[in-house]
């Protein structure tokens, strides 16, 4: 795969996007314009999310037992992204900063089940600015189908509460599957995307928004037997003492559920272009944080998080740093690799931009416009912020991070609040964040830790566990 070979210039619709950011030339277009309007122009905007999906477990980003074929396709069509960061190490809040454009602690958002009470997490959608809800009021149609894990199951209302006019999910709020036969996880993706495509089937004259979020491969994973026998993924077999076992490998399963996502995805990106929109069509493929810890004998813990350090649940990049690839035929550059550094919280305010919606009197977003995301170059000048206010069980020590982790430029700080475990890394000299050098800097330390401390003490109140930010789990008597 090519690196970057040449600058790109925004496409026609970028700049007009950006002149409605500058105020210049800013329309919000309404339901009512016609077929043949500058309704049709707009882009169309596809989110497809993994579950715990690593960085190195795609084999366009290196891996040489899982295949992936349509995604390494996809990467052929478009460009695929080094530095593409969520903004949280697990679901929930990891979701939320797409739908927002704002970091997850700033909505109450500080783990999974969003929306728990006895989590501290009660926030309304009313009471910020959701991504689908936006569009549909400026003309868009739109659509979710899949994961949800946006509130606490069965206390939620459901995408249709953040403005999604057509979904169907996974979790029991609004209209779901039916999961109580075994072969619902071999079977989800299939049945998932098959909505998105009755979705694309019965477009009208609107543009529109999906959202396409699979549960693969987040455990449990039990991909049927004609899934086990793609590929060389029938010769994966556990040995013993007399040979070769007919039991899948973990790597066998893990690998047919991914190939299992792969080809839905094909069919997916097939369906644009059999019906003509690809070219109109912004997809971004991603996962919403990094692979299940290393667990004995549950397949889910062999996700591959690339070279890096940390893995779910962790600050460190193994946890936040993801695979993305973006097609958008004629905008987006074919067979690119930008190492542009980006975030799934800059998804909101690229969409708005490029969809040329204003949103007049909303909070300044934490996002920025990303326009590596429609063929453009350059990163976020602004930092990014974590947190991770749970314990970290399960994970092996070097992957327990701090709570509070800040990357700006080449520069990854990583620490607790009473200032323990202080760690920065240069991670243009080590991604692997393995040399702390924070002793060998104190300015850097200085200036980075007092802009990551306000950030924490600009968050709403939450809970915090004693277990946070430690490197071993907390003996009997200190808990």
């Amino acid at each position: 795969m090519a690196l970057i070979a040449r600058p790109q210039q925004p496409s026609s619709r970028a700049r007009a996007g950006l002149l409605c950011v500058l105020g210049l030339a800013c329309v919000v277009p309404s339901r009512s314009q016609e077929p043949g309007t500058e309704e049709q122009t707009r882009p169309n905007f596809v989110l497809i999310l993994a579950d715990d999906l690593g960085y190195g477990d795609l084999a366009c980003y290196g891996n040489w037992h899982v295949q992936t074929p349509r995604l390494d396709r996809m990467a052929e069509e478009g460009v695929l992204l080094t530095s593409f960061y969520v903004n949280a190490s697990v679901c929930s809040p990891s979701r939320a900063a797409f739908l927002s454009g704002k970091f997850p602690g700033r909505l109450g958002v500080h783990g999974v089940r969003w929306g728990d009470p006895a989590a501290g997490m009660g926030l309304t959608p009313a009471e910020t600015a959701w991504l689908p809800d936006v569009l549909a009021r400026a003309g868009y149609r739109t659509g979710h189908f899949g994961k949800w894990h946006m509130e606490h199951q069965g206390q939620g209302k459901g995408p249709g509460a953040y403005g999604v006019e057509d979904h169907r999910t996974t979790a029991s709020v609004g209209p779901g599957w039916e999961r109580e036969d075994n072969s619902w996880t071999a079977r989800a993706d299939e049945l998932i995307f098959d909505e998105a495509l009755r979705f694309l089937a019965s477009a009208d004259a609107r543009p529109f928004y999906l959202n396409v979020w699979s549960p693969t491969p987040h455990t449990p994973i039990a991909p049927s037997q004609e899934q086990l026998e793609v590929g060389h993924y029938k010769n994966m077999l556990a040995s013993g003492a007399l040979g070769p076992l007919e039991v899948p490998t973990p790597m066998r399963q893990y690998g047919s559920a991914v190939t299992e996502l792969d080809r839905n995805v094909g069919r997916l990106l097939d369906a644009l272009d059999e019906r003509g929109l690809s070219e109109n069509t912004l997809v971004l493929f991603t996962s919403d944080n990094g692979p299940e810890n290393l667990v004995p004998r549950r397949n889910a813990s062999v996700g591959n998080a690339g070279p890096f350090r940390g893995r779910k649940r962790s600050l460190y990049d193994g946890g936040v740093r993801m695979p993305a690839l973006v097609r958008w035929p004629g905008s987006v550059p074919a067979n690119e690799v930008r190492h542009d550094l980006v975030s799934g919280v800059d998804w909101f305010a690229t969409v708005l931009d490029l969809a040329q919606v204003d949103l007049p009197g909303e909070d300044l977003l934490d996002g920025d416009r990303a326009p590596v995301l429609f063929g453009g170059e350059g990163g976020r000048a602004r930092p990014l912020y974590w947190e991770y206010r749970f314990d970290q069980a399960g994970i092996i020590p070097i992957n327990r991070s701090p709570m509070l982790s800040l990357r700006q430029g080449n520069w990854k700080l990583l620490m607790n609040p009473d200032r323990s475990r202080v760690e920065l890394y240069d991670l243009a000299r080590d991604p692997l964040e393995v040399d702390n050098v924070a002793s060998a800097h104190p300015d850097e330390v200085e200036l980075l830790s007092a802009s990551l401390m306000a950030f924490h003490r600009s968050l709403p109140q939450g809970p915090i566990a004693p277990e946070a930010g430690r490197v071993f789990d907390p003996l009997p008597w200190e808990k």
